[in-house]
């Protein structure tokens, strides 16, 4: 049974990583995958706030700017001041990645209930 789940997700990944110019960034490899996962989780997120959440061991910080800026010149994250201090600046995904985001909620609910 496990072993079904874990070959499905293996082949979503295969199909999916490759089908469009977002799941290409977005399946890159795993800082992208990390930065994307926290930006769309919805909190306010800023470079130093993104920078807290993921490990340096993980991902460092300029390999995390290049992501955001990268998102941002792709149009996949908005950048926007932040209301509260203007020095800063909240990253969010736009409305059509919410919509992919949906789409690979749905598929690992189907893929894992």
């Amino acid at each position: 049974m496990v072993e079904k789940k874990l070959y499905n997700f293996f082949k979503d990944l295969i199909n999916t990583s490759t089908d469009n110019s977002f799941n290409k960034f977005y399946y890159r490899n795993r800082s992208s995958v990390l930065v994307v996962l926290l930006i769309a989780s919805g909190s306010k997120y800023t470079y130093e706030k993104i920078c807290s959440e993921i490990p340096n061991s993980i991902c460092g910080r300029t390999t995390i700017k290049n992501i955001l800026n990268e998102g941002v010149k792709q149009g996949f994250f908005i950048k926007n001041f932040d209301p509260d201090d203007k020095r800063n600046r909240i990253y969010n995904i736009n409305k059509e990645i919410k919509k992919e985001m949906k789409k690979w909620e749905k598929r690992m609910k189907e893929i894992f209930d």
